[in-house]
Parts: C-alpha cells; sequence; structure tokens
C-alpha cells in the first residue's frame, strides 16, 4: 500500500523522489516499511534505494527464487529475438540464471529497433544478488535465493530483522538503445557504482 510520494529534486539532472510503502499482512497490518529513493538520470538509468524496516514485529526473508526488483520484457524481446549477457560474457539463460554478476543486460527488438534493458547489482548491498532472469521475459534479481538459485548445493541464509531493524538493498535499472556495447553497459555501470557512494 502505497503511502506518500515526496519530491526531492524534481527537476534537472537526475531527478529524484522519495516513496514509502506499508508492506502488509493479510490482516492490513503493517509488516515492513518500504523507504525508497528513485534517482533518474538523464541517460535513462532509475537508481532504486531502498530500506526495508520491520514494522512490530520481526521480519523473515526466506530462501525463495521469486523475484525481488525486476522488469518485464515485451514480447517481441522474448525467445530466440533476446539476447541476454552478463558482465563478464555468460550468456543466455542457461549461463545467466541464479549466478551473481554486476549486471546482466537483455536487448531485443521493439518496433523494429534494437533496445536493451540491464539490471545493476550494487556492490554495496550486504551480499551479491542472484539474476532470475529467463529467455520468456522474465529478468529479476534478489539477494534471498542462495539455496534455491543454485539447486541446494548452498545452504538457505534467511535474513531475519528485529522490529525496527532495516535492510537497506540498491538496484538500478539501464534502458538503452541497441545491443550491450552500442548501449555502454559497462560505462553505465560504472557510473552508477561510482555515484551510489558507500
Amino acid at each position: 500500500e502505497n503511502i506518500s510520494v515526496e519530491p526531492i529534486v524534481a527537476v534537472g539532472n537526475p531527478a529524484r523522489f522519495k516513496v514509502v510503502n506499508h508492506w502488509l499482512d493479510r490482516n492490513k497490518q503493517t509488516v515492513l516499511i518500504e523507504t525508497t529513493t528513485i534517482t533518474i538520470y538523464a541517460n535513462r538509468l532509475i537508481a532504486y534505494d531502498a530500506t526495508l524496516t520491520a514494522a512490530k514485529e520481526p521480519v523473515t526473508f526466506d530462501d525463495t527464487k521469486e523475484g525481488l526488483f525486476g522488469f518485464r520484457m515485451v514480447n517481441s524481446m522474448r525467445g530466440s529475438a533476446g539476447t541476454i549477457v552478463s558482465s563478464d560474457g555468460h550468456q543466455g539463460e542457461k549461463e545467466c540464471w541464479g549466478k551473481t554478476f554486476p549486471w546482466v543486460d537483455y536487448d531485443g527488438p521493439v518496433n523494429g529497433k534494437l533496445v536493451g534493458v540491464a539490471i545493476f547489482d550494487n556492490p554495496h548491498n550486504f551480499r551479491p544478488s542472484r539474476y532470475h532472469v529467463r529467455s520468456y521475459g522474465l529478468f529479476s534479481i534478489s539477494p534471498f535465493g542462495e539455496h534455491d538459485y543454485t539447486n541446494g548445493q548452498k545452504q538457505a541464509q534467511p535474513v531475519n530483522l528485529a522490529p525496527g531493524a532495516n535492510l537497506r538493498l540498491r538496484y538500478a535499472i539501464y534502458i538503452h538503445d541497441g545491443d550491450t556495447k552500442a548501449g555502454d553497459v559497462a560505462g553505465a555501470y560504472q557510473k552508477y557504482v561510482a555515484e551510489s557512494g558507500g
């Protein structure tokens, strides 16, 4: 349930605003308070800096591969029409799914033009996040699936928050023209990391 949206810097490069969301249980009681600053750059990079705070009760983030932060690709980019590539050159769903990378890029045709979307992990997050990227268009990232993303090769590492404790998570989406190289995804990532601080 969205509680408030507060402009911080609503014009210029970058523009920033803050969103406060309450995550509710079945009884509509607040379980978690999310305070997120969203920064939008002129180069179409959108950075999310979220602080998740447990409300009155402890909160546990269990081990799951079901996404946390993601983007759904349009139909024309799915299947063999789209290309998935990681920061170190791994390609395709099989080589990128469930693994940690600084970034993964997904490009393909939209209305006759080649475009792409990259998701950036932030090196200052509490652990590297894993990519849930599928050729059918699912594209997300999460730090909460050590067991599920490795098919049981690693132990589950749930994250527990005491009441009032918080967890900060930072990610970004970069929308670009062309493929990974033409869109300079690597350069945009380096700039994002430099500007996101510690």
